[in-house]
């Protein structure tokens, strides 16, 4: 299977003042499939739209409500980024991952990841057990300490994630494939 890469970068600004760089960076799958190429270009334009139209404003409410110079003068450009890759594919199924990073007003880093195993000739994305079993892996998911919300490979282990909520951090646990 043969990827495209592409790079897509916008920027919120005030002025002369920078207050948001967005930036998208994808691998898609080739022309051939097309269907999964159109879901994740529009899944990252998604993306850059969210960061741009509300993060952004948001950004240029707070930058706008500075009274002082010197505070504007320390404004200090905030950065969204969109990472779409391919860990995982066979040639009949195709793992791709999807990363995103914003630094939040405070300067700390909200992370966020999804993950979709397609099957290629169907164009369809297959549900967790289907993925497992696809894998070989056994790993039960019920003696996690955490409720997953996906999986995907990334050589020859299996990575099984919670992304973070208002209650808990972001948690990610490893296993080992059984049969690669």
């Amino acid at each position: 299977m043969e990827f495209l890469e592409q790079t897509r970068r916008m920027s919120v600004r005030e002025g002369f003042v920078v207050l948001l760089r967005a930036e998208a960076n994808l691998q898609l799958p080739s022309e051939d499939y097309e269907k999964i190429r159109s879901f994740y270009q529009k899944t990252a334009d998604s993306c850059l739209l969210w960061a741009t139209e509300i993060y952004g404003e948001e950004l240029r409410r707070s930058f706008l409500s500075l009274s002082d110079i010197r505070e504007k003068s320390r404004f200090r450009t905030r950065h969204y980024r969109f990472w779409m890759r391919v860990p995982w594919s066979d040639g009949e199924h195709v793992t791709i991952l999807c990363e995103s990073t914003r630094e939040s007003e405070r300067g700390d880093t909200d992370f966020y990841r999804i993950a979709h195993t397609w099957n290629v000739a169907e164009q369809t994305i297959l549900p967790t057990s289907q993925v497992l079993r696809l894998l070989g892996a056994r790993p039960s998911t019920h003696a996690l300490p955490f409720v997953p919300n996906g999986l995907y490979k990334e050589g020859d282990t299996i990575v099984i994630y919670q992304n973070a909520s208002a209650e808990k951090a972001f948690s990610e646990v490893r296993f080992p494939v059984a049969n690669p």
